[in-house]
């Protein structure tokens, strides 16, 4: 009998709250990346976001080649940010060949907590703060 490969995830999804001077309000960065590291160019993921009710969609539309282009490596990167959100939210990514990943997600004041998560999930979702670049 055959063994079973797991699947790696593809990317990553930080979710944490900032403060925004600018603003003088606390935000929620949705930070979505990919595992790979690109060696000549950072490019963007083209995401797509909803909020309805307590969910919260967020669509991954593909890769998008950067207007500027200077060579620099990393991964690719999408953000989406938000005013402050209060309570349990569920949150489904979907990939482009629609396969979705849901997760509960718990808001109170400047924390973030993961309460459900999928078993082997496309996107690793992490409640720790990313550099934002």
């Amino acid at each position: 009998m055959a063994k079973q490969r797991k699947h790696e995830p593809l990317y990553t999804l930080n979710i944490f709250p900032v403060y925004d001077d600018a603003t003088k309000q606390e935000r929620i960065i949705f930070l979505v990346q990919t595992v790979r590291i690109f060696i000549h160019f950072r490019y963007e993921i083209v995401l797509q976001d909803s909020v309805e009710n307590n969910e919260i969609h967020l669509k991954i539309l593909g890769l998008h080649v950067p207007s500027i282009l200077l060579p620099q490596q990393g991964p690719a990167v999408g953000r989406r940010e938000y005013e402050r959100f209060e309570g349990s939210y569920k949150l489904i990514v979907t990939k482009q060949d629609g396969a979705l990943n849901e997760f509960e997600i718990n808001f109170q004041r400047n924390t973030v907590t993961m309460v459900s998560q999928p078993k082997n999930p496309f996107i690793l979702v992490s409640i720790a703060p990313a550099p934002l670049q």
